[in-house]
């Protein structure tokens, strides 16, 4: 018993100690980042696969619109070309609400997956169009989707 009295109160018992009780908080550390990251990943995942829900409603089928779905983002617009001018579009939304929205240089214009010039936008084009307000109440585009004409879905 002597001996482990002596071994308890050396400096290499204190030295032992003092590492394994590092390690424990090491590990504990490195479970604190496991347990965030899960989580973080966890919502990640999760939020997008509730984006539809969230912003859009059900999540469309392919090759439909989402008419009716209430779609209205902040800083876009969803809906039918209904006028072209010089430099932007007067885009009509499920409501029957239009908005204006204002081309710049740095407006990028996709359909499918081709790029195509303002030109090529049409009347009764179906769009989506992400950009930024501006303090006129336009909508300057920075993407506008051009989308395919909606096709009759089955009634469930």
């Amino acid at each position: 018993m002597n001996r482990f009295t002596e071994f308890l109160s050396s400096r290499t018992a204190k030295v032992i100690a003092l590492s394994v009780a590092g390690l424990i908080v090491l590990l504990l550390v490195f479970m604190a980042g496991q347990f965030v990251g899960f989580h973080k990943a966890t919502y990640s995942y999760a939020w997008g696969d509730r984006y539809w829900q969230s912003f859009g409603g059900p999540r469309p089928g392919p090759g439909t619109m989402m008419e009716g779905r209430g779609f209205m983002p902040g800083h876009g617009s969803f809906g039918v070309i209904v006028k072209i001018a010089s430099g932007s579009l007067l885009v009509q939304d499920q409501g029957g609400a239009e908005k204006e929205i204002v081309l710049t240089g740095d407006t990028v214009i996709r359909r499918f997956e081709q790029t195509v010039a303002a030109s090529d936008l049409r009347v009764n084009d179906q769009v989506t169009v992400i950009g930024s307000p501006t303090q006129s109440g336009t909508i300057e585009a920075k993407l506008i989707r051009v989308l395919p004409a909606p096709t009759a879905t089955p009634q469930r």
